[in-house]
């Protein structure tokens, strides 16, 4: 009787299961239909599908198209120390935390200036480097070194 009972159990449970995933994914979809949205089924789709009106030109315009047009990668200029006031507090710029601003030191690079005077050929080198992965300019580190060296 007890296995008798334990599979009725499990099994009771197994098609709960299964009645919940589908009544979660039915309401996913149509949460927005019921709870205040005005889009129709399909509407959405469509809109994905649209494409965009217009493209925002922003102020990095002047980055490489292409790979091709990429410049050669070109170490920037370190310092074997910190200056004598003392090195800057990196963690300042977004997208540079503790174990980031170890390893930009570790190389020669303690001050905001030092970054702010970045090329696109030291930003490849360092992207290449450290293995970024374009970080540094979707972080926009050479703006915000300008603003933070001030």
């Amino acid at each position: 009787m007890i296995p008798d009972l334990a599979l009725e159990i499990f099994l009771l449970l197994l098609a709960f299961f299964i009645a919940g995933c589908i009544i979660g994914c039915i309401a996913r979809r149509n949460w927005d239909l019921f709870f205040g949205g005005t889009e129709q089924p399909g509407e959405a789709t469509q809109a994905a599908k649209a494409p965009p009106a217009r493209t925002v030109k922003t102020s990095r315009a002047s980055k490489p198209k292409t790979p091709a047009d990429a410049p050669k990668p070109s170490k920037p200029r370190g310092l074997k120390n910190a200056r004598a006031a003392g090195a800057d507090d990196l963690k300042r710029i977004s997208g540079i935390g503790p174990a980031l601003e170890k390893k930009l030191n570790a190389l020669g690079y303690y001050h905001f200036d030092q970054i702010a005077k970045w090329s696109r050929a030291n930003v490849a080198w360092v992207d290449d480097n450290l293995n970024f992965k374009g970080r540094i300019d979707r972080d926009d580190w050479i703006e915000q070194a300008k603003a933070l060296a001030k």
